[in-house]
């Protein structure tokens, strides 16, 4: 959380080494040295100059700053500052100026790494301070030529390594303090954050569910269309009404799908309506929705027969429940990305993977998901169009970034959606909110959301999947549902691949969650359609 604030820092300490570094060395001859101390001193002092310039160029960009760049200027550091020591004098004021490193280096996010480095320079003067009090080794330094009282050095021998101490205990507690804080200010912002998100969906649904509940009884409600008796209406949508039906013969319930009247004239409407059911009576899997036929009423107003459902969306699902638990979003995702990936087998791209359009049958004994409502589904290949009669192709916060600008799309188009379902599952917020659809198209293709782990309890595999499947570039996603359903599955129980494990650190490296990142080539390609 505060690696941010940490490279910031190492930048300014490493700018301020290499300066004072050049400093030492330009006025170390000032300094009334033997030619060993002097060599030692102007050695260590050069080293460590490299060092610190090396940290603050590398850190000019704060993301390339990470745990390699802290351990190996804590390794020169340490080794510099036991030599400038031996060099100037254990009991001169030399030790003094190590307490400067001290205090940047106990502030390190690599608390095992910041803390044995802290403690390796107090053990590195306790000892060295102990071999020359003690005569072991010759001292070379200036001091070594006037000898301290033996009462004076062993008070240097126990006060600077109680400094150092105190230094690195007083800094980790602040440290401590500090995450703290920030930890309650970003779980508040992020739990308002996550309200808003809610309240705009629920915004968004509520005429649409408002109409319904007022008006069960939908224009065709008790008409007889081909073999099928209408009842009431489930659903309305752009230009579909879907009506509760029964066979007069055979008296098997379904759902019957009809054009909506002020539409039924629209060629290219019916058209995409017909589409949508030659695509879907294809399909034959049990996380499918089935399709028995495709016909048309004495009207010629077309529709769609298909079976009837009990149960409940997912976004229902989880307004109910808030979020799915870890277990119960294996289960989703293991029987939703086999029915897409029957989907994808069959030359189909869906491209409207949302929680609304994600349903659980509760109609048998044991629960099922299953993928609804092919009407914008394209075939592989097929040319396609960014807008319906009513806006937008899709669902605004679950598209892809190449869907949001309009680019051809794949098959990992609808991973995509779904790894924003499965955000949305696992955090209880979308992705990707903002107050208008525009916003939201530019912040799936400029912006990662906020990492999935500040709002709820997850393995670091399961964001590692979360990273792959929402990456902004198509080749960078799982190429199939099928390796997508694996993946989360091994990631539920922390046993992830680490070949999956790499790649998703590498975008994460590339593009943290919660950062903006640089706009994609293909953003500005006027020429894409």
């Amino acid at each position: 959380m505060l690696w941010l604030e940490e490279a910031e820092r190492a930048h300014q300490f490493g700018r301020v080494i290499a300066i004072l570094c050049v400093t030492v060395m330009v006025a170390g001859p000032l300094l009334p040295l033997s030619p060993l101390s002097f060599s030692l001193l102007m050695g260590s002092i050069f080293m460590l100059g490299v060092a610190g310039a090396w940290v603050w160029y590398q850190t000019q960009n704060r993301r390339m700053y990470g745990p390699s760049t802290f351990r190996v200027f804590g390794v020169v550091a340490v080794l510099a500052s036991m030599v400038i020591e031996y060099a100037i004098g254990v009991f001169s004021p030399a030790p003094v100026g190590i307490a400067l490193g001290i205090a940047f280096f106990s502030l390190g996010d690599d608390k095992a790494w910041s803390i044995g480095i802290c403690l390796s320079a107090t053990m590195g003067y306790l000892v060295l301070a102990w071999l020359v009090s003690s005569g072991v080794i010759v001292d070379p330094s200036v001091s070594g030529h006037h000898p301290i009282p033996q009462r004076a050095q062993l008070f240097f021998i126990v006060m600077v390594p109680l400094c150092y101490v105190l230094v690195l205990g007083q800094a980790r507690l602040s440290r401590r303090a500090t995450h703290q804080a920030m930890t309650r200010l970003e779980q508040a912002l992020l739990s308002a954050e996550r309200d808003r998100a809610q309240r705009q969906e629920l915004e968004q649904e509520l005429s649409q569910v408002q109409r319904l509940q007022r008006r069960e009884l939908g224009p065709l409600s008790d008409k007889v269309v081909g073999p099928y008796v209408l009842s009431n209406l489930l659903g309305r949508g752009a230009v579909g009404e879907v009506y509760a039906a029964q066979h007069s013969h055979t008296q098997q319930p379904i759902a019957l799908k009809l054009l909506r009247q002020d539409v039924v004239d629209r060629e290219h409407l019916k058209e995409r309506f017909l589409q949508e059911g030659e695509m879907a009576v294809q399909l034959r899997s049990p996380h499918v929705i089935r399709v028995f036929e495709v016909g048309f009423s004495d009207e010629n107003v077309p529709y769609i027969a298909m079976e009837r459902l009990e149960g409940h969306a997912l976004n229902q699902h989880i307004k109910q429940h808030h979020v799915l638990s870890l277990q119960d979003a294996v289960t989703f995702v293991a029987q939703i990305t086999e029915g897409l990936e029957a989907v994808h087998q069959a030359g189909i791209i869906h491209r409207d993977i949302n929680p609304q359009n994600l349903f659980l049958d509760t109609s048998q004994k044991s629960p099922c998901w299953k993928l609804l409502d092919f009407s914008i589904s394209k075939w592989i290949g097929a040319p396609s169009g960014q807008y319906t009669m009513h806006g937008l192709l899709g669902t605004p916060g679950y598209m892809s970034p190449e869907q949001a600008w309009n680019q051809p799309l794949q098959p990992t188009s609808d991973i995509f959606g779904l790894g924003a379902v499965l955000y949305r599952a696992l955090t209880g917020r979308p992705p990707f909110v903002s107050k208008s659809i525009s916003e939201v198209l530019v912040n799936i293709i400029l912006r990662q959301p906020s990492r999935p782990g500040d709002f709820v309890p997850l393995p670091r595999d399961v964001e590692y999947v979360l990273a792959i499947a929402l990456a902004k570039l198509p080749e960078h996603r799982f190429q199939s549902s099928f390796a997508f359903g694996q993946a989360f599955a091994l990631a539920a129980h922390q046993k992830l691949p680490a070949s999956f494990r790499e790649h998703a650190q590498k975008l994460l490296l590339q593009h943290p969650w919660g950062y903006e990142q640089e706009p994609p080539a293909w953003l500005f390609d006027k020429g894409a359609s």
